[in-house]
């Protein structure tokens, strides 16, 4: 099983003065992760796994996610989830993690919408910040899935 979560909402890029990696969520961002995270959780979302984009956006919504779901010690980052993720790296990420029977990633737009469209055979999806999808994956003899479920954050707030 895979999850797929997009980054809480972040303070805006136009007034940001660092280097974007370090953007975090805004407030806002925060609040909604966690209703989302909440409303997740309520639908029984338990993965063995969560791994996070290294940027700071995208760590916060899984340190949230994580605290809220009961899963805190299961969080990794990676930065083949960092802006440019592919397909590719989505099979080199599972194969390192070979007992994980459900992970959740957490990154950015548009990769996450493109990996999750090439999963499912190329329909057009997409992914608002903080929008979720679950997706039946077959990893044999390549990465290929069916679209179980695909909700934006005000679906599943609480």
């Amino acid at each position: 099983m895979l999850y797929v979560l997009r980054h809480g909402p972040a303070g805006l890029r136009s007034t940001w003065k660092g280097d974007d990696a370090d953007r975090p969520l805004s407030k806002n961002g925060e609040r909604t992760v966690r209703r989302v995270a909440r409303g997740l959780a309520d639908r029984g979302v338990e993965p063995q796994l969560i791994l996070t984009s290294p940027y700071a956006r995208s760590a916060g919504t899984a340190e949230i996610a994580a605290k809220v779901i009961g899963r805190r010690d299961l969080v990794v980052r990676d930065a083949r989830l960092a802006p440019g993720f592919t397909l590719p790296a989505l099979h080199s990420i599972l194969a390192e993690h070979p007992g994980a029977e459900s992970a959740m990633l957490i990154g950015h737009e548009p990769d996450l919408s493109a990996v999750i469209a090439q999963l499912c055979g190329g329909a057009r999806v997409v992914l608002k910040k903080a929008g979720f999808a679950q997706v039946d994956l077959s990893l044999a003899p390549v990465p290929a899935g069916v679209l179980v479920w695909l909700a934006q954050p005000e679906h599943l707030t609480c």
